[in-house]
């Protein structure tokens, strides 16, 4: 007995001693703690990355294969990819924070701020190649062979010659001894072909874009310093395989939002050339086709028909084409008013005014007001046939959702103009949900005034949404103009059961669909259910309200 009791003395002293000696939890241990980041794993799935980062400081890149076996690291990793036949490993590198943050306290100039480097590991020849100076690099998403890269060639400053030696000239003569002045430094893209090396260098280069096949590379040049026009600068395509150049466009302005469509053919871009002080933008987009030889052709601009009255092409929008290539979305926006420079600006008072009955609180405004000067709103061209556009949305139906695809007929449109001061106190505006045609531009009401969760199905078949109130899913088939209720009849609830707030709970979302948008993956709190389309079938995949085991895909 008196052993037990000694034994029971030496661990209560242990432990006290123990929990003594521990760092107690304050604001100097918050730097420490690690996240983990930049997650991935390779197609085979044989290889997986992360990142684990502290708050302040280095974090560091792990790489292994599916044994658990650390293949490399790399500190300092930003943007780190497997390349498309997984052979090659590519990554920034960020300057040490030291380093970063000394500058920032001596307030150095953004061109004398510490620059990344770009490294690439072959899985092949298990070697590192490591670059300096590298902004940014681009990796085709179907093609392994190519890796284009934005870097800054920054010649070096020759020493100033020794006047001391004996060999050195008389002192009359050293005082027109001066450095030599170096070149003026450049921003260069190189395309270099990953396992062989460097292929081609452009100097001058400001933006760039590779198309998916890894057959094209667009980019855009400064002018020579003597181009008054801007003749030499512009955009060029470089088609990689054939070594060939083509100047698309040129003069002095802005060149955007490159796109290409799958094929790596077809090529869209907006294009700015107003002058430089010019208070009033004028984008235009310009198209140009692999096959052709010839700069590009303006495809849309204001003129085009479709467009609007006193509406243009905006510059703030992307540009995307179909997996088809069939069709070309696109923003137009309103023409903003012109900033009237003959006002004196500290000779006007500036106030916010705010009503009762405006959409939203006037904090919520301003916070608003740099995305709603730059809002756009989605229209198409069918490049079968590109004379005309198609606006698909307005002020009225702003907000628009497309499937990744884009080849169906439909995008959903939402609207909730006019209710929109109820989001002051509740989660979400009642809105009307609008099916549009990409063929026409004709709208379809599929519900009205609800408050949910609207998505489109993966080809486009289906408009799927959650209404909070009644809080329950439905289905609606585009083609047939029908509405089903999936979860009809089903003694479950598929709406938050832990909700804790003053409103009506929202749901637990979706895991995804079967082909066709046969099928569409639902979840409750603990299960995963599988409901057909039509409503004819309900099923649920996984036992966990059971078991008390929350399954979600």
């Amino acid at each position: 007995m008196m052993k037990v009791f000694y034994a029971f003395l030496f661990f209560t002293f242990l432990a006290v001693d123990t929990s003594a000696q521990k760092k107690p939890l304050d604001h100097s241990v918050y730097d420490g703690w690690q996240s983990l980041g930049n997650t991935y794993i390779s197609k085979k799935g044989d290889k997986v990355f992360y990142t684990i980062s502290p708050q302040e400081g280095d974090g560091e890149l792990f790489l292994k294969n599916d044994k658990n076996e650390t293949l490399l690291s790399l500190p300092r990793a930003t943007n780190p990819k497997i390349s498309f036949d997984e052979q090659h490993f590519v990554s920034l590198i960020s300057p040490p924070y030291k380093d970063t943050r000394k500058a920032k306290i001596d307030k150095k100039k953004r061109e004398d701020m510490p620059k990344d480097s770009l490294a690439v590991y072959s899985f092949a020849s298990k070697s590192w190649m490591k670059l300096p100076n590298v902004k940014s690099y681009q990796l085709a998403e179907e093609d392994g062979r190519h890796l284009v890269y934005l870097y800054d060639d920054v010649p070096e400053k020759k020493p100033r010659k020794d006047t001391t030696s004996k060999s050195a000239k008389p002192a009359a003569d050293s005082s027109k001894v001066k450095n030599e002045r170096p070149k003026k430094p450049t921003t260069n893209l190189a395309v270099y072909r990953l396992g062989t090396g460097r292929d081609t260098v452009f100097i001058n280069v400001e933006a760039y874009e590779i198309d998916k096949t890894g057959n094209y590379v667009v980019f855009t040049r400064k002018p020579e310093e003597k181009d008054s026009l801007g003749t030499t600068g512009g955009v060029f395509r470089y088609h990689i395989p054939g070594r060939q150049l083509i100047h698309l466009a040129s003069g002095k302005g802005t060149f955007k939002n490159f796109t290409f469509d799958e094929t790596g053919e077809k090529l869209a871009f907006l294009v700015d050339k107003s002058p430089e002080k010019s208070l009033q933008k004028d984008f235009k987009i310009y198209y140009h086709t692999g096959a052709s030889a010839d700069s590009a052709k303006v495809l849309v601009s204001a003129a085009t028909p479709g467009v609007p009255q006193k509406w243009y092409v905006s510059g703030d929008a992307f540009l995307r084409f179909s997996k088809n290539g069939e069709k070309l979305f696109l923003g137009l926006a309103p023409v903003p008013r012109v900033k009237d420079t003959t006002l004196v600006e500290f000779e006007h008072a500036k106030l916010d005014i705010w009503h009762w009955k405006d959409d939203y609180l006037q904090p919520q405004q301003l916070v608003n007001l740099r995305r709603e000067l730059s809002r756009s709103y989605l229209a198409v061209m069918h490049m079968n046939t590109p004379t005309r556009v198609i606006p698909l949305a307005d002020e009225t139906l702003p907000d628009t959702r497309g499937t990744e695809e884009g080849n169906n007929e439909f995008v959903l449109a939402t609207t909730d103009v006019g209710r929109r001061i109820e989001t002051q106190w509740q989660t979400g505006s009642y809105q009307d949900v609008y099916a549009v045609s990409t063929v026409d531009g004709s709208r379809k009401l599929i519900v009205k005034n609800i408050r949910g969760n609207v998505s489109l199905s993966p080809e486009g078949k289906y408009a799927l949404w959650y209404n909070r109130e009644d809080q329950n899913w439905y289905a609606h088939n585009l083609a047939a103009g029908t509405t089903v209720q999936l979860n009809k009849g089903l003694n479950v609830s598929f709406a938050d059961e832990d909700n804790d707030s003053p409103d009506t709970p929202g749901s637990y979302g979706t895991a995804g669909w079967t082909a066709g948008d046969e099928k569409v993956w639902i979840y409750d709190k603990y299960d995963i259910w599988s409901f057909k389309t039509d409503g004819s079938q309900a099923v649920k995949l996984t036992s966990g309200r059971e078991n008390r085991i929350t399954y979600r895909y």
